[in-house]
This record gives structure tokens, C-alpha cells and sequence, in this order.
């Protein structure tokens, strides 16, 4: 799922750059949420159209919270194997793809490294995931009880919906519309590990 706002399909960086890579294996849910609805066509929708297996275009011009459109994207997709959520401004790399596609379900969650791209005095640093507050900057299991990050990249497995699922607790806290919605995914994971539902190890990060 890529959530816009405010942005054409084509001025999306994040759909731009998913183009660049052979996508046709891949569902994909756009979902505007305002403040003006987008059309249904076009030369840069049929290019999402005919890149993906499947492509849909949601309008939800009264700004619907992100926690909602989060779980909501997850309830109406049960057959996915991973979902994968996004912003409309993030550059996709050939290693962010290459784990979308390698079939791999041993995780219950990967968060990628957030860096800097557009920000010439932060440019390549390393801000997401953290652990205490401090930047993660290996590839590695981090610590479920103290890891935090921002929701666009993570990946998420059928198998830690279904650990959700078990113990009737929302993966996103639909409490909060726009900000900590992330957060309260990280939050909601401690909760989850208070009821006795074990997590796969790791939650990975790369």
C-alpha cells in the first residue's frame, strides 16, 4: 500500500521508482487520501495497471486515519503472504525489492533503514530503526521491547497478522489518525508479547 496526499500519481517518487522494477507478481492499493480525488486513468495509471498484477486506485478525500486504511488494507487481503506499506516520497532500492520477492516468511516484521536522500546536511545518515534512541546501523535482530520506527517500508508477514488475530488485538492502534500511528504498531507488538504470543525472534531490519 502507498498512501498519497496532496500529490498526482506521477509525482510520486515511490511509484516512480516501484517502475523501475518488474512488479507484475505484485498487488498494489494507492490510496489518495485527499484533499482532491484523483481520476481513475491516464497514461501514468495505466503504467501502475499493467506493472502490477493487480492495481487499485482508493479515494478517501475525507483524509481516512491511517491506522484504519492500515488494518482495514490487511483485513481485505488475507490470501497476501507479506504486506509491505509506503509514502509517496520514498526511493525503492534493488535490496528492498529483493527481499518483497525472495519468498522469504521467516520474519514477523522488517523495518529498512530510513536515510536521508534530499537532505544535503543529513544526506546517507542513518535516522530509522532505533533502539533507545539510538540509530540501528547493522543488519540484525533488534530488541522488540525497545525498537522504534517510522511506518513507510515496513514489511509485514501473514503469520504476524495471524498472531494478532489470535488474541483479538488491532496491529495498528486505531486510536490515532495520522501521527503514532507507527509507533503504536511498536507498541501493540509489547502487548502482544504480554499476552504470551511468541514473536519469531527477530524483527529484522536491513
Amino acid at each position: 500500500m502507498v498512501i498519497l496526499y496532496g500529490k498526482e500519481l506521477a509525482k510520486s517518487h515511490t511509484l516512480s521508482s516501484l517502475l523501475n522494477f518488474d512488479c507484475s507478481h505484485f498487488d498494489l492499493t494507492v490510496l489518495n487520501n485527499g484533499p482532491q480525488a484523483l481520476p481513475e486513468g491516464g497514461l501514468f495509471y495505466d503504467k501502475l495497471s499493467s506493472g502490477f498484477n493487480n492495481f487499485e486506485l482508493m479515494n478517501k478525500i475525507e483524509n481516512m486515519p491511517l491506522s484504519i486504511a492500515y488494518n482495514s488494507f490487511i483485513d481485505n487481503h488475507p490470501d497476501a503472504d507479506k504486506y509491505f506499506f509506503l509514502d509517496d516520497d520514498t526511493e525503492i532500492t534493488e535490496s528492498y525489492y529483493t527481499r518483497l520477492t525472495d519468498g522469504d516468511t521467516s520474519f514477523d516484521v522488517e523495518i529498512p533503514k530510513i536515510v536521508s536522500s534530499d537532505d544535503a546536511l543529513n544526506k546517507g545518515i542513518i535516522h530509522y530503526p532505533v533502539e533507545n534512541d539510538v540509530p540501528v546501523l547493522q543488519k540484525r535482530a533488534v530488541d522488540v521491547n525497545s525498537v522504534l520506527s517510522i511506518g513507510s517500508g515496513l514489511i509485514i508477514s501473514r503469520v504476524f497478522v495471524m498472531k494478532f488475530q489470535s488474541v483479538n488485538l488491532p496491529i495498528f492502534d486505531n486510536c490515532y489518525a495520522l501521527y503514532g500511528v507507527d509507533y503504536s504498531l511498536f507498541r501493540n507488538m509489547r502487548k502482544l508479547l504480554k499476552k504470551k504470543c511468541n514473536l519469531l525472534s527477530p524483527v529484522f531490519h536491513h
